[in-house]
């Protein structure tokens, strides 16, 4: 190719003297090289190499080729080769290449590649996390939500898709959190997180799998329905529970403690159960699910079984007699009875130790109706009673053995009017049940007076007096015994105390006055008292007094006496003090003296009494006040007295005679101040250069010694502001100033005294030339410790005083280079100021920054949750224990949970449970408190179910009253613990009465012959109910009916006629009467009514009847007619006479009808007559076969 060059040389001369010359430039005029295309060949993930290729040919072939790597419009730095690995930076760029071809007489070309964009791949840098959505402790709980962690790619995704799978099938849940069904119970669940991120290729990871356990969400306290005593069939429901189970297993419960072998649904309850509560936990199972228990409520106590009939007893004997035996015979009882007991009872009340089948009858048992109670035993069953019928035993007789006798128990004379005599009983064989007194006079029967005591009557003063007891026992006839006599004594009826006369002086007499006396006494007797005092001799009616008697009190006792009387005495009240007389002048006291200083000695003198007194007593006073022990006549002056005001109080001492009770008192004397005697001045200690300290090394010698100091640093003698203590710093302010101080001393009683030291010269201070500010390192957190860096100082300190600020106030003693944060600093700012310290340079303070605001200390990794220890029965004590944190945290603050409720008032490690708890699961919060660290508070596990309370006491029933019919009987039952509302049923033989719940119960006539018991049954809301019984009563006496007659029979004792019986008016009249006649002692079948009419087989035989009656609450009474009436012939009555009809013709029938009787007629004998003559012989004929006879009249007839 042609190509020319033009040269051009330039020449430049400007007037600034300034030139250029020698510049040359050259232009060369060239053809372009021909291009070829280029592209970009490799992958665009980073990482990639990229190839620059060119396509076609350059002209010429022999230019040189150069590259450049571009990011977008930008060459890449370094990035000149054929190839390029693409990085992180290129993600989401333009990358391309230019190629610029040059060759020697051609204009260089740059090409330029097409663009590609390389993109990231996300790396999977570990799993993703399954959690639970609600944090806790446990296993993954079906229902719950859990989520899916997503912080697994690198780099960070910015986006993410979720598959989650059960058993490695995908299921319906594509979210980040997953709700966990029922389905996923006991299967492994796992997610699949894929990470999205613009300009990167997805990546995806696998979780570890959970297994999800399921959990019953409605857990029914099962119930059990049945018979709660021996033998009775209980039956556990276990209540419809969500979700379903697949099955229930069983457990049964005795007092909670588990019944071996019983885990059927059903069970039968046996006599080991007698007394205690049933109970039964029920189990749900169902796959992949946590097993569930309930329990049921407790069973009320199970009780004893009941016979179903009660059986009877008899007594078997041969006579009544003492010594004879009585044998019980009991049978009857439905089921039968394992064994019997026995109670023989004597008028209805057991005989001691007679508990066996048989019985001797004793001398005690005379007078007595004798029974037996036989009760039937049968394990698991109520014990079942039934008395029998009773026997009745003659009456014996007493034998006095000792006399009653009269004793007077009162002091004084025996047997006085007015007094309460007492008689004993005397003595009688055997000891009577009950006894009667008779009190007599002079042989008569004294009204009313039937007491063992007897109180005297003015009618019994000298008079016979005596008793009669009168012994009584059921089974023996009454006893009379009569006391000896005693004679009465009369006694006063009106006694007034003495009162005392005369003038209660010494030197004066008292005298005795007594009236008023009925009857009147015919002697008196005194006694004088002094002060309570007995008076030795003062026996008159009259008292001279005596000095000795000057501020005492006296009385007088006066006895009276009269023949055949009790002497009585009377005291007379108390007089008042026996007074004294006054001074007639009183004197005056001065104090003597001239000099009045301290050590000098003062003198009272005293004059113009009247009459002279025998002594004086002193109190010196000081401004008024008494001086202690200052009660001489004389007073040396003391540093106490010193501005004080001194006087002397006097008062005279005379025996009988008073002054003034403040005496009186002398003029007042003035002490004055004293001076101190100074002997040394004050000295000041230390180097006169700042910042030095300098010291009061004696602050002067005074005499006395000072009480008080006063110092006052000054400088060029100009008070320093509040430089008052013994020693001070020296400051920039004092440099090349005079430095002295001023000491003022002090003491009660002295005038003060200043005194100055001498001046000291400070020198001159020099300032450091570099200063900064300290820094601070460490952590500003509770129990982290700062540091404060001092270093830059110029020249350097010999030392630093610290002082840390809180929020740039200064903290109390924190003056070290370290300060460790306590939880005060919570939310303020730290700093510190330091001072520097370097002989004779300036102090100058200065102030860090501040660091963050404090924040508060955490608790250790390791926080475990509280525990709960304690029965989990309503009214058992839950006690909390939160341990194991780091650092041990200075206390705890607790929070109970019901159900996850918090339960109001509940805040303490102690929580009693209280019925609302019923049934519901308990937990405690804990916080740890320590000052300084952040609250980190933790949930215990929940309780299992909390169970009924049980009783811890539980008192059986008493019962009182008398056991008699009519009476009232009274329930009485100790508290319960806790307190419980209870019930009442009264059960007789063991069967509850109807409507009988009170408290009280009165003894019905049902009862008769019966034990009768109280059951009762405390019940408390959330407690199980607990019944005891009381133990059975005596069986209750039966009433025997009065003015029974032995039975007789009225009638004509006659075949035909009728008999009745007469058993007279028996008291009360009997309810039921049942008879049964007698033929010869045999019972006649179906002759029980009230009369009877004998048939012709009783002819000529003993008839007697046997009445019965019976009535509620009385012995049965049953007795045979004594007098037997022998049945005679009975008389047959003719109501109609016999008709004879016919023609009377020869040859006719004449018929005759037999007529009407009064009497069912066996068989008839008939006669015909003619003219009143017989005719053939009489024909007997049965009443059954004919009703008439017939007879044909012949020609003898006409």
């Amino acid at each position: 190719m042609l190509k020319s060059r033009l040269l051009v040389a330039l020449s430049l001369s400007l007037a600034s003297a300034i030139s250029f010359s020698g510049l040359t430039s050259e232009y060369a005029y060239a053809v372009a090289v021909s291009p070829a295309s280029v592209s970009i060949a490799g992958s665009t993930p980073v990482g990639s190499t990229l190839t620059a290729t060119i396509d076609g040919a350059w002209d010429p072939t022999d230019a040189t080729v150069s590259y450049q790597w571009k990011r977008g419009s930008s060459p890449i730095s370094g990035e000149t080769l054929e190839t390029y690995v693409t990085v992180t930076a290129d993600i989401g760029q333009s990358i391309s290449v230019d190629v610029t071809a040059e060759a020697d007489g051609y204009d260089p070309v740059t090409i330029s590649s097409n663009a590609i964009t390389p993109n990231g791949v996300l790396a999977s840098t570990g799993k993703p996390i399954i959690s639970k959505v609600v944090a806790g402790s446990g296993p993954f709980l079906v229902g719950r939500f859990v989520t899916a962690s997503t912080n697994v790619f690198n780099p960070s995704a910015t986006s993410f898709s979720y598959q989650w799978s059960r058993n490695s099938t995908d299921i319906v849940g594509t979210g980040s959190q997953y709700q966990l069904t029922e389905d996923d119970a006991g299967q492994e669940i796992t997610v699949r997180v894929t990470g999205h991120l613009a300009n990167y290729t997805d990546d995806y990871s696998y979780s570890d799998p959970i297994t999800p356990v399921g959990e019953f969400s409605v857990t029914p306290r099962p119930t059990i329905t049945g018979t709660t005593a021996v033998g009775g069939v209980l039956t556990a429901d276990p209540g419809t529970w969500t979700s379903t189970p697949t099955d229930y297993e069983y457990q049964w419960y005795r007092d909670s403690v588990a019944i071996d072998t019983q885990i059927a649904s059903t069970y039968t309850v046996v006599p080991a159960d007698v007394g205690t509560q049933l109970s039964v936990r029920v189990t749900a199972t169902r796959t992949g699910f946590t097993n569930a228990s309930q329990t049921s409520l407790a069973t009320s106590s199970i009780i004893n079984g009941d016979f179903s009939s009660v059986g009877t007893v008899s007594i078997l004997r041969d006579g009544t007699e003492v010594g004879d035996t009585f044998t019980a015979d009991a049978s009857g009882w439905v089921p039968s009875e394992d064994s019997f007991s026995y109670q023989w009872r004597r008028g209805g009340a057991n005989i001691s130790g007679a508990t066996e089948a048989t019985y001797d009858l004793q001398d005690i048992d005379r007078g007595y109706a004798i029974t037996v109670r036989a009760t039937a035993v049968r394990s698991g069953y109520n014990s079942s009673s039934t008395v029998s019928s009773s026997v009745s035993i003659p009456r014996g007789s007493f034998v006095v053995d000792v006399a009653p006798a009269i004793t007077d128990p009162n002091s004084g004379t025996q047997f006085a009017v007015g007094h309460t005599l007492s008689s004993s009983t005397g003595t009688f064989s055997p000891a009577p049940e009950t006894v009667t007194y008779q009190w007599y006079r002079n042989g008569n029967p004294i009204s009313g007076a039937t007491a063992q005591t007897y109180r005297l009557v003015t009618d019994d003063a000298g008079e016979p007096i005596t008793v009669t007891v009168t012994a009584a026992h059921p089974n023996l006839f009454d006893e009379e015994s009569e006391s000896s006599a005693i004679t009465g004594v009369g006694q006063f009826t009106a006694t007034t105390a003495p009162t005392i006369s005369g003038t209660r002086e010494v030197d004066q007499t008292l005298t005795a006055n007594v009236s008023g006396w009925t009857p009147a006494p015919t002697s008196w007797a005194y006694a004088w008292y002094r002060d309570d005092g007995l008076i030795e001799g003062a026996t008159e009616q009259t008292l001279d007094l005596t000095s000795d008697d000057l501020n005492h009190t006296f009385k007088v006792r006066v006895t009276g006496s009269l023949d055949d009387y009790e002497s009585v005495w009377r005291e007379s009240t108390f007089t008042g003090l026996i007074g004294t007389t006054w001074f007639t002048a009183t004197g005056t006291v001065v104090i003597e003296d001239s000099a009045m200083s301290l050590g000098d000695e003062l003198t009272a003198t005293n004059a113009s009494w009247v009459p002279d007194p025998d002594s004086y007593t002193y109190q010196w006073l000081r401004n008024g006040s008494s001086i202690s022990g200052a009660t001489e006549a004389t007073y040396t002056i003391v540093e106490a007295d010193l501005a004080k005001s001194i006087s002397v109080r006097v008062k005279p001492v005379r025996a009988g005679y008073v002054s003034s009770s403040n005496g009186v008192l002398s003029q007042t004397m003035s002490i004055p101040l004293a001076s101190f005697d100074i002997t040394g001045l004050p000295t000041i200690s230390g180097t006169t250069s700042v910042p030095n300290q300098l010291s009061l090394l004696t602050a002067g010698v005074f005499s006395p010694a000072a009480t008080s100091t006063q110092i006052q640093w000054l400088r060029n003698s100009t008070v320093i502001t509040g430089a008052t203590a013994s020693t001070y710093d020296l400051v920039a302010a004092d440099s090349g100033k005079s430095i002295s101080v001023r000491v003022t001393v002090n003491r009660t009683g002295y005038e003060p005294s200043t005194v100055t030291t001498d001046v000291s010269e400070v020198s001159v201070a020099s300032r450091f030339t570099a200063s900064p500010n300290p820094s601070i390192t460490g952590t500003p957190q509770v129990d982290k410790t700062l540091t404060a860096n001092t270093s830059g100082w110029l020249p350097g300190p010999t030392s630093f005083t610290y002082q840390w600020l809180r929020n740039g106030v200064a903290i109390s003693g924190e003056v070290s280079e370290t300060y460790d944060v306590v939880p005060a600093d919570i939310g303020a700012l730290i700093s510190v100021a330091i001072t520097p310290f370097l002989d004779n340079y300036i102090p100058t303070v200065r102030t860090s920054r501040a660091t963050a605001a404090v924040y508060a200390a955490t608790f250790g990794a390791t926080r475990p949750v509280p525990t709960i220890s304690g029965l989990k029965k309503v009214g058992a004590a839950l006690t909390a224990e939160l341990s194991g944190w780091t650092p041990s945290p200075t206390s705890v603050s607790y929070q109970w949970l019901r159900n996850g409720v918090a339960i109001v008032d509940a805040t303490s490690a102690l929580y009693t449970l209280t019925s609302n708890d019923l049934g519901s699961a308990i937990s405690v919060r804990a916080t740890p408190v320590k000052a300084g660290y952040a609250a980190a508070p933790v949930t215990s596990l929940d309780t299992e179910s909390i169970a009924l309370g049980v009783f811890s006491n539980t008192p059986t029933p008493t019962i009182s009253g008398t056991v008699a019919q009519g009476s009232t009987l009274t329930a009485a039952i100790a508290a319960w613990t806790p307190t419980a509302t209870v019930s009442y049923v009264w059960k007789r033989a063991g069967v509850a009465i109807s409507g009988a719940t009170n408290g009280t119960y009165v003894v019905a006539a049902a009862d008769a012959g019966s034990v009768l018991s109280v059951t009762a049954t405390g019940a408390r809301t959330g407690y199980a109910p607990v019944s005891v019984s009381s133990t059975n009563t005596i069986a209750v006496p039966s009433l025997s009916f009065a003015d029974t007659e032995n039975p007789t029979i009225t009638g004509d004792a006659a075949v035909g006629s009728a008999l009745s019986v007469d058993y007279g008016d028996p008291d009360p009249l009997p309810e039921t009467v049942t008879y049964q006649w007698l033929l010869d002692d045999e019972e006649i079948p179906d002759a029980t009514g009230e009369t009877y009419v004998p048939v012709a087989d009783d002819l000529y035989k003993d008839i007697t009847v046997t009445v019965s009656y019976d009535r509620a609450g009385y012995e049965h009474w049953s007795d045979t007619s004594e007098v037997s009436v022998s049945v005679a012939q009975g008389t047959i009555g003719s109501l109609t006479a016999p008709i004879i009809t016919g023609t009377a013709r020869l040859g006719r029938t004449l018929t005759a009808t037999f007529g009407t009787w009064d009497a069912a007629v066996e068989s008839f004998t008939y006669q015909w007559f003619r003219d009143g003559d017989p005719l053939g012989e009489p024909v007997t004929v049965a009443a059954a076969s004919a009703a008439s006879v017939t007879y044909v009249l012949t020609s003898e007839d006409v």
